[in-house]
């Protein structure tokens, strides 16, 4: 059996050097690692900086009525919220010694397993960004690998959670909601009631200057073949053929179709997210700051001892400058 060990040896592998064994293959999935990551945050690349902050001005309110000779209602803006992105790296090592790579690794055609360098790099981006909406309500949560545990912060550039009944307002007047809420419970369970509750919830986000918006939280996103995938995916066949959902009526539906996205590392059976894409901007949503991409570099080869070293790297951060336009519910409501 394979070990941890690196440098990895021929005694790892042991059935890469046994003529007994006519054929071996790498155990992973046969197609791509997914890469969703672009469907729920904003992204930009090139950043140059290791740490950098954005901010914004608000809106403006309504205009005021003018009485006879009086002077204008004057307005300002109000300063917007401060997010701060600092750049961490990622990365993962794979050594083998001369040997293993000449009479194991290239003898059996297995140079594929350096691609697994780059899977690993795109699986822990996948995971971190989705752990976002698994802890939405959560200002923080913890994030475990090789290194150890280290607690991640996901508050808005307000302050608070990515899901909260309580996001500031820039000028201070009430808070939005942004937890899935039909006006007397929260986190309603999937369901039509569910679509209709989001649909209520995204119409009462108001603007920094208590303005409305308009707010379609059309994309979905579920847990793989979870009950709530089930539900929507029946629920979205039956506003397809405008028929009544989760009913024998034959009712026209209240509620517009939608993009439902099974996410594989979104954890709850019954929670579900949902973003209006064209909130996913440069201004609003989740955003990813990333200074330099994932790099496959080596080989290295040790001059002593022939070993060959492969790694990749990549260098990001994630962050939320502005929570307008996501949504989320943990299912656990009427």
């Amino acid at each position: 059996m394979a070990t941890s060990n690196v440098p990895l040896v021929l005694d790892d592998v042991v059935d890469a050097t046994n003529n007994a064994i006519q054929k071996m293959w790498i155990n992973r999935r046969k197609q791509a690692e997914e890469e969703k990551f672009k469907m729920i945050v904003n992204v930009e690349t090139g950043v140059t900086d290791r740490i950098s902050k954005e901010s914004d001005l608000s809106d403006l309110g309504v205009a005021a009525r003018i009485t006879e000779n009086a002077s204008v209602v004057g307005e300002s803006p109000v300063q917007g919220f401060d997010q701060t992105y600092t750049q961490v790296e990622f990365g993962k090592l794979i050594a083998v010694t001369k040997q293993m790579w000449k009479f194991g690794i290239k003898k059996r055609k297995l140079e594929g397993v350096v691609d697994e360098l780059r899977r690993s790099i795109i699986r822990k981006r996948e995971r971190m960004i989705t752990d976002r909406l698994n802890n939405a309500q959560s200002s923080t949560y913890t994030e475990a690998d090789e290194n150890g545990n280290y607690s991640i912060s996901i508050t808005n550039a307000n302050g608070v959670a990515l899901a909260s009944a309580a996001q500031t307002r820039e000028d201070g007047g009430t808070s939005n909601n942004n937890i899935v809420y039909d006006g007397t419970n929260y986190n309603i369970a999937p369901g039509y009631n569910a679509l209709k509750a989001l649909g209520r919830t995204a119409a009462l986000v108001l603007s920094p200057k208590g303005n409305q918006l308009e707010i379609n939280p059309s994309r979905i996103f579920v847990k793989r073949k979870s009950s709530a995938y089930f539900t929507f995916k029946e629920i979205k066949g039956a506003i397809q053929k405008n028929k009544l959902p989760e009913t024998f009526s034959n009712d026209g539906s209240g509620v517009d179709d939608f993009e439902l996205v099974e996410l594989q590392y979104l954890t709850a059976n019954k929670a579900f997210a949902a973003m209006d894409p064209a909130f996913i901007s440069d201004q609003y949503g989740i955003q990813y700051k990333e200074s330099q991409p994932i790099l496959l570099e080596g080989p290295n080869v040790v001059f002593k001892t022939g070993e060959m070293q492969y790694k990749s790297t990549t260098m990001y951060d994630v962050g939320c400058k502005d929570y307008r336009g996501a949504f989320q519910g943990d299912g656990t409501g009427n």
